[in-house]
C-alpha cells in the first residue's frame, strides 16, 4: 500500500493544524512567572493543554478562567478552540460567538470560527470570517494561510494560490504554508513551483512523496509510483 502525507492545513484545525490558533510563544509566559497571577497562571496551562492535544483537560481549566475573570472575552475563545478540537462544532461556534460578543475585534476568534464553518461546509459565512480575521491582524500570515486553505477546499486554485503567497510574505519559513502551496501549484499543473514548495516543506523524502500525490490526484499514476518509489 503507497503511503501518503495528509494535506497540511490551518484547520485546526482542520486542525486541522489550526492556524487559527495562537503561537504559545507568543499568547503564554513561563507557568513559573504567572503563579502570583491566577488568571495568567491558568491561561498558561490551558494553551498548553491546547497546544499539546488536551482538549478535554482544557474545558476545565477555562472554567477557573471564566470565573477569575467573568467579562473576559479570551476565554469563550479558548473554549471554542477546545470545543473545535473534539469536533464538537455546535458548541465551538457558542463560544466563538460569544466571544465576539464581547470584543467584536478578537481576530483570533474571528479566524478560529472561519475554521469552524469551513469544516461545517458553511463557505459563505467562513469567507466573511476569515476577512475579519485578516482586516484586525493583517500582519499575521496564518490568517492568510487559513484563507487559501479556504479556496483550496471550494477548487478556487488561483485563489488559494495569491492567498498563500501573501502568507509567505509575511512569514516566509512557514512549512505548512509552503506544503499548502504545493499541493495547490499541483492542482493548477504548475509541477516545477509545486516541486520548490515542497522542498521548503520538509525533507526531501517528504517532499518527493507529496509530488507522488499530486500526480495520483491528477490520474498519473505511472509518474505517481515512480515519485513513491523514489
Amino acid at each position: 500500500m503507497m503511503h501518503r502525507l495528509l494535506l497540511i492545513a490551518s484547520l485546526v484545525a482542520l486542525g486541522a493544524c489550526v492556524s487559527a490558533n495562537a503561537d504559545l510563544s507568543e499568547e503564554s509566559t513561563l507557568l513559573s512567572d504567572d503563579k502570583t497571577n491566577p488568571y495568567k497562571f491558568n491561561r498558561s496551562l490551558v494553551y498548553t493543554l491546547l497546544k499539546t492535544q488536551q482538549p478535554a483537560e482544557a474545558t476545565r481549566v477555562i472554567r477557573r478562567l471564566m470565573d477569575l475573570d467573568s467579562d473576559a472575552a479570551e476565554p469563550y475563545y479558548l473554549l471554542g478552540w477546545a470545543h473545535v478540537d473534539m469536533r464538537e462544532l455546535r458548541l465551538g461556534e457558542r463560544a466563538l460567538r460569544e466571544a465576539l460578543r464581547r470584543d467584536p475585534k478578537y481576530a483570533d476568534a474571528h479566524a478560529m470560527l472561519g475554521v469552524l464553518l469551513d469544516m461545517e461546509g458553511r463557505p459563505e459565512l467562513a469567507y466573511v470570517s476569515h476577512k475579519r480575521a485578516i482586516a484586525h491582524a493583517p500582519t499575521k500570515a496564518a490568517f492568510r494561510n487559513n484563507l487559501g486553505f479556504h479556496f483550496y477546499l471550494r477548487g478556487q486554485y488561483e485563489q488559494a494560490a495569491h492567498a498563500y503567497e501573501l502568507a509567505l510574505e509575511r512569514d516566509s519559513a512557514s512549512r505548512r504554508t509552503h506544503n499548502n502551496l504545493g499541493f495547490t501549484y499541483g492542482k493548477l499543473g504548475r509541477m516545477q513551483e509545486a516541486a520548490r514548495h515542497f522542498q521548503l516543506a520538509g525533507p526531501p523524502a517528504q517532499a518527493i512523496n507529496n509530488m507522488g500525490v499530486v500526480y495520483e490526484a491528477r490520474g498519473e499514476h505511472e509518474m505517481a509510483y515512480e515519485y513513491y518509489t523514489a
